[in-house]
C-alpha cells in the first residue's frame, strides 16, 4: 500500500479496524490519487465501505466447505479432529482451540487435540488444558455439556467462575466460544476456541458452528460404527480363516461372495479365482447334481432344475438342506463332503444369499468302510465256526451212537464182572459225551442260524415212552424209580417238533436222575387248553 501511495497509483484493499469498545470490523478502501493540472499527485481520495457483514458471510461459507471436505476425506476420527480444529480456528481468525470428547467410562470430558497460533505464547493455558478434567455443569465446557447449546464468552478471562481464568490471563487470552458435538440428542464432545482479544458474539456464526457440531457428531458416530463393524468383520474373517471347514457364500444368483481359507485348502482354488466370478457348480459332479435335482423334484413336488438351484431349492423355502456330495478339486481329484446349505437374510428377514458349509468326510468314509469290512469278516468267521461245529458235531454223533448201541448190546451178553464194569463205563462215558455233542450241535446251529423247528404231527405218549425207555436202564442202575403221570385231557396226537421236545425231556430227566441222593423222579404232563405243561420233579 505504501508503494502504491509513493508512486501515486490507485489501489483497493481491506483493512481490519477496531472500534472504541474493542469490537473488530473490516473496511474496504478504494484509494484514488488526485492530481493538479500538471499531473502531479497532490492528495488521495479514499472511499470506505464497511464489509464486516459480507466478510463474516464469506467466512461462514468457507468454514462450512472446509469442514465438509475434511469429513468427506478423513478415514478416521483421529485424523479428522486435528484438521477440523485448525481449519475452524484459522477461518474464524482466533488464536487457540481444543477438542474435548466424552469419556463414557469416567463420565468426563478428555482433551483429544490442542491447536494454537504459532505466533502467540500461551504455555500456562495449554498446560492447564492438558491436565484439566471437565465435569458436567462446571465452567464453559461443563455448561455446554449440560445444556447442549453453544456458549460465547466475550471475555472469559474476566469471568471469576471460570476454572481457567488465571491461566487465560497469564496467556493474554480473552474471548472464547464453545459448541457441542452431538448426534441427535446424544452429547459426544465439544470444540472450544480462544482469542487474544475480546470477541463480540455473532449469532449467525453460532448457528453455523452448531451445524458443524452436528456434522462432526454424525461423522464420529459413523466412524465408531465402522470401527466396530471392522472389528466384527476381522473377527468373522479370523473365524472363517481359522476353521478347517469349507465356507462358501453366494448371492441370490449363485455368484460366490465368500470363499474362506478352508475352501482354498480343500479345493485348491484361490479366493480371487472364485469370488465374484464362479458359482458352486464348478466344484460339483454334474451327474450327481442331475440325480439330486430329480430327487428334490419328487420330494418337493415342484420342478427343480439341475444346476445352482439344486443346491438351494430347500434354502429358498427356509428349510436347511444337509447331505453328502462329491466335491471336485481344481486338479480334478474328488472327495466326499457333508454339505449344509442355509439361506442368508437381512435385518428385515428378506433372503439375500446362501451359505454352504462343507466338511471333508474322507476319513469318516474310510472308517465306515473298515468297520463294515471288519464286521463282515467277523460274521463270516463266526458263520464258518458255526458251520464247522455243526458239521463236526453231526459227524461225531454218528459213530458215538454206534459205540453206545454196541456197548448196550454187549452188556446183554454173558460177561465177566470186570468186563461188564468196563463195558458199562464205555457206555456211560459215551452217553455223557453224546450229551455234550448234542449241546454243541444246538449252540452251533443257533450261531449258524440253522436251528429250524419242524412242525409235524406226532404222538406225545410215544415221545414220552421213548424217553422213559432210554433212561429207565440208567435210572434203575442207580437204584431209583421213575413214574409217568399223563393228564387224561392231554391229546395224544399233537403238532410240533417231536425231536426238540424229546431233547427237553432228556435234559429234565437227566437233571433229576443226576442228584446224588436217592430220590423218586416223576414226569407229569398236563393240558392247559392251548398248550401242554410238562413237569419233572424228584422226591425222597
Amino acid at each position: 500500500m505504501r508503494e502504491k501511495i509513493r508512486t501515486g497509483q490507485p489501489f483497493t484493499t481491506q483493512v481490519l479496524n477496531y472500534r472504541r469498545n474493542g469490537e473488530r470490523y473490516w473496511l474496504h478502501l478504494d484509494v484514488q490519487p488526485l492530481r493538479d493540472p500538471s499531473g502531479e499527485v497532490t492528495s488521495f481520495l479514499a472511499i470506505e465501505n464497511d464489509i464486516s457483514q459480507s466478510r463474516r458471510h464469506e467466512q461462514r461459507i468457507a468454514v462450512q466447505l472446509e469442514v465438509s471436505k475434511i469429513l468427506a476425506e478423513a478415514i478416521s476420527i483421529e485424523q479428522a479432529i486435528p484438521l477440523l480444529l485448525e481449519t475452524v480456528g484459522k477461518s474464524l481468525e482466533w488464536h487457540a482451540g481444543a477438542v474435548w470428547m466424552k469419556d463414557t467410562k469416567a463420565d468426563e470430558l478428555m482433551l483429544r487435540a490442542f491447536w494454537k497460533n504459532a505466533a502467540v505464547e500461551m504455555r500456562p493455558f495449554e498446560q492447564v488444558c492438558r491436565s484439566l478434567k471437565v465435569v458436567k455443569g462446571q465452567g464453559m465446557l461443563g455448561r455446554v455439556w449440560e445444556t447442549g447449546v453453544c456458549v460465547w464468552e466475550e471475555d472469559l478471562a474476566g469471568n471469576e467462575q471460570c476454572p481457567r481464568s488465571q491461566a487465560l490471563q497469564a496467556s493474554g487470552l480473552h474471548g472464547a466460544l464453545c459448541f457441542p458435538v452431538v448426534k441427535d440428542t446424544e452429547f459426544l464432545g465439544a470444540f472450544e476456541f480462544i482469542s487474544t482479544s475480546v470477541e463480540f458474539s455473532d449469532t449467525e456464526m453460532l448457528g453455523i458452528l452448531k451445524s458443524i457440531g452436528s456434522q462432526v457428531g454424525q461423522f464420529v458416530v459413523r466412524k465408531r460404527a465402522e470401527a466396530a463393524l471392522l472389528v466384527a468383520n476381522r473377527l468373522n474373517q479370523a473365524i472363517l480363516d481359522g476353521t478347517r471347514y469349507s465356507i462358501i457364500s453366494t448371492d441370490l444368483d449363485g455368484v460366490i461372495q465368500t470363499f474362506n481359507s478352508g475352501a482354498e485348502s480343500l479345493l485348491g482354488y484361490r479366493a480371487a479365482e472364485m469370488v465374484g466370478i464362479k458359482t458352486p457348480e464348478v466344484i460339483h459332479d454334474a451327474r450327481e447334481v442331475v440325480m439330486r435335482a430329480a430327487a428334490l423334484t419328487a420330494e418337493l413336488g415342484v420342478p427343480v432344475p439341475a444346476g445352482f438351484e439344486t443346491f438351494v431349492a430347500k434354502a429358498r423355502i427356509r428349510v436347511p438342506d444337509e447331505g453328502e456330495w462329491t466335491y471336485i478339486r481344481k486338479d480334478g481329484t474328488r472327495l466326499p463332503v457333508l454339505l449344509s446349505v442355509t439361506g442368508l437374510t437381512n435385518a428385515e428377514g428378506a433372503l439375500t444369499g446362501f451359505l454352504g458349509i462343507a466338511a471333508d468326510i474322507t476319513e469318516r468314509r474310510r472308517f465306515e468302510n473298515e468297520l463294515r469290512m471288519a464286521k463282515e469278516q467277523a460274521e463270516s468267521a463266526n458263520r464258518a465256526k458255526g458251520e464247522f461245529l455243526a458239521t463236526m458235531s453231526h459227524e461225531i454223533r454218528t459213530p458215538m451212537n454206534g459205540i453206545i448201541g454196541m456197548s448196550g448190546l454187549l452188556l446183554e451178553t454173558k460177561l465177566e464182572s470186570s468186563q461188564r464194569d468196563m463195558v458199562d463205563a464205555i457206555r456211560t462215558s459215551g452217553e455223557a459225551l453224546m450229551d455234550i455233542i448234542e449241546d454243541i450241535l444246538d449252540f452251533s446251529k443257533i450261531e449258524a442260524r440253522r436251528l429250524d423247528l419242524v412242525e409235524e404231527t406226532f404222538s406225545l405218549d410215544a415221545v414220552i415212552d421213548g424217553v422213559v425207555d432210554l433212561l429207565n436202564h440208567k435210572i434203575q442202575s442207580k437204584g431209583l424209580t421213575m413214574g409217568v403221570i399223563l393228564d387224561p385231557d392231554v391229546p395224544l396226537s399233537m403238532r410240533g417238533d417231536a425231536g426238540r421236545l424229546r431233547q427237553i425231556l432228556f435234559n429234565l430227566m437227566g437233571n433229576a436222575q443226576s442228584s446224588p441222593t436217592r430220590e423218586r423222579s416223576i414226569f407229569s404232563s398236563a393240558w392247559l387248553g392251548d398248550r401242554v405243561e410238562t413237569t419233572c420233579w424228584s422226591s425222597q
